[in-house]
């Protein structure tokens, strides 16, 4: 991708690509809280670049979930990060996929309807990012 900072990890078993995580730092000017529903606190829409990183999708192959795949991604990709804290959108009917970011400590500040025709609606999840994940 073009976007500085954009970064990306995958997991392999045996030569073969079983999952994948990749995110960005939000940008000042950022599309992405476009749609955001109201309210939300004072100033959490703005973004200078090194605020927020936003993780834009994590995937794992069918037949390999439940294994801790997953979480070990989503710890990759965001340990030594600089921001100070994390976000994602996520389908509020996937009740597994809600269930894990949960207990990897993310939670709900509010949703979103992205700009496109016929967008749903997404939970929008926050994660602070320890000073232990982040880089000096």
């Amino acid at each position: 991708m073009q976007r500085d900072g954009w970064d990306l990890v995958t997991a392999t078993v045996d030569g073969e690509l079983v999952g994948y995580i990749y995110g960005f730092p939000l940008p000042a000017g950022t599309g992405w809280w476009t749609g955001i529903h109201e309210p939300v606190p004072v100033g959490f829409t703005d973004e200078d670049g090194k605020r927020t990183f936003a993780i834009s999708e994590l995937m794992v192959a069918p037949d390999r979930r439940r294994r801790g795949i997953a979480k070990t991604l989503h710890d990759e990709l965001l340990r030594g990060r600089r921001e100070e804290r994390a976000t994602l959108l996520a389908d509020p009917d996937n009740a597994p996929a809600q269930a894990a970011y949960r207990s990897w400590g993310w939670r709900t500040v509010t949703s979103l309807r992205p700009g496109w025709d016929h967008a749903p609606t997404f939970d929008v999840l926050m994660i602070p990012l320890s000073a232990e994940q982040r880089c000096p």
